[in-house]
């Protein structure tokens, strides 16, 4: 029965390994799904090897010695994994190659002694099973139990049947691994008491085994929420791809646009520094007064060939007012001329000014 049941779970545990590898190489590659990944085909691997064990007969010798060993290491590999990958999968971020490397050595670390302690017994039956296999079921099944713990955190905030289904099938094969433990204890601890509780060790053992039927359909289980968790996985992805070219998109066209309306800008900068050259041709050319003031008399400009026929230089202009250039008959005259402008914005007529010289 163990047999046919551990065949039946390798064949499944396979399938589960190469689908993910599968949408691992063809869909975006996850840190999460390459651990996930890895887990399911160290637990393939330990259900292959273990399987190939069962093979062999009663005794100790170094071809089944030497095939236990790798068994019991491949499954211990198998909690940090999922571990792992359930941690990527929860912050989005990458396992370090220090942690990874402390991790899987402290599991094969693990696996070393429990092998170990197993070769203390003699013959290799129930009792040197359970104690080569008693932590490593109650590792496995607390990596189970936080990976449920990360999923059922995904399917509260997203609202996901896939992480509820993984989640849920997690946490029944993280029991079944607890059972398994408990029954290891019961044969390990029963050997050292009585025959009776031998007896009893022995039957919980045998008895737990038949949970390996439940365990392939849990498997298939797992296997089908995983393979929906990456679908979602990608379809967010994509999502998110297409918002980000939505968005480039928009923010190329305003930027076309903010481009062009810089261009305008400066041509219409262009533009004025030219019409200003030519107003400055203009006014610095003109034989002609051409000055400004404010409403006290003060100049703020002027043409340079009016100051040269008045005897001043621009600079000197600048310091004076209007008043000054007047003819003396004629300074009481700005008053009016400044009432006009205030009154009606504009004044014409003739100003009669005079010289540096007097003239």
């Amino acid at each position: 029965l163990v047999r046919v049941l551990v065949s039946a779970q390798l064949l499944v545990t396979t399938f589960l390994a190469v689908l993910l590898w599968s949408l691992h190489a063809r869909l975006r590659r996850q840190e999460f799904n390459r651990w996930w990944a890895s887990a399911w085909t160290l637990y393939a691997l330990f259900l292959g090897v273990g399987r190939l064990a069962l093979a062999f007969p009663p005794g100790w010798g170094l071809a089944k010695g030497t095939v236990v060993l790798l068994a019991t290491l491949l499954g211990f590999l198998v909690a940090p994994a999922l571990v792992f990958g359930a941690i990527c999968f929860r912050s989005r971020g990458t396992i370090t190659r220090p942690v990874a490397l402390a991790g899987l050595g402290a599991a094969v670390v693990l696996g070393a002694l429990s092998f170990a302690a197993s070769l203390l017994w003699a013959v290799p039956g129930l009792t040197s099973f359970a104690v080569r296999h008693g932590l490593r079921t109650s590792t496995v099944a607390f990596a189970l139990l936080f990976c449920s713990w990360v999923f059922f955190e995904r399917m509260r905030v997203t609202k996901s049947r896939a992480a509820l289904l993984t989640g849920a099938s997690c946490v029944l094969y993280a029991v079944t691994h607890l059972v398994y433990t408990g029954a290891f204890l019961v044969q390990l601890f029963g050997t050292t008491t009585t025959a009776t509780a031998s007896g009893v060790g022995r039957l919980a053992m045998l008895n737990s085994a038949r949970l390996l039927s439940i365990d392939v359909v849990l498997t298939c289980g797992i296997c089908l929420g995983m393979v929906l968790l990456l679908v979602e996985e990608y379809q967010r992805s994509a999502r998110a791809l297409v918002e980000s070219v939505t968005h480039e998109r928009e923010v190329a066209e305003e930027n076309t646009a903010l481009q062009s309306e810089i261009r305008s800008r400066q041509e219409v900068e262009r533009q004025l520094r030219a019409s200003e050259d030519r107003y400055r041709d203009l006014v610095e050319h003109s034989e002609e007064l051409l000055c400004t003031h404010d409403l006290d008399g003060r100049i703020l400009s002027c043409n340079p060939a009016p100051a040269r026929v008045l005897g001043y230089s621009v600079a000197e202009l600048l310091t004076m007012s209007v008043r000054d250039l007047l003819a003396p008959d004629r300074k009481h005259e700005f008053d009016d001329y400044m009432t006009a402008v205030r009154r009606d914005g504009v004044a014409e007529g003739v100003m009669e000014g005079v010289t540096r010289h007097g003239e």
